[in-house]
């Protein structure tokens, strides 16, 4: 994010927490950051129970794109609404 924040000239700050949009963009949650899976672990769970975890392991990897994507609405609004200020002016 800071190198786009460079390239558009919007300077250190970028477009996380900045205003140099027209309106505060408010900052992403970082408690949303999951920690990398253990691929390993799974496979062999999955082996184990005969695929069944695998089945878990699916669900799991959609249910947890889907609420990254519900944590970043907020932000994702908000930059939208900048932007559109922004043209508008």
């Amino acid at each position: 994010m800071r190198a786009f924040g460079r390239v558009a000239g919007l300077g250190d700050r970028g477009l996380v927490g900045g205003t140099r949009l027209g309106a505060p963009v408010a900052s992403p949650n970082p408690a949303r950051l999951k920690a990398p899976h253990n691929y390993v672990g799974r496979i062999i769970a999955t082996i184990l129970t005969c695929g069944i975890y695998g089945l878990w392991w699916q669900y799991d990897l959609m249910t947890e794109g889907n609420r990254h994507f519900q944590e970043n609405w907020a932000w994702e609004d908000g930059l939208a609404a900048s932007v559109q200020r922004l043209i508008a002016a």
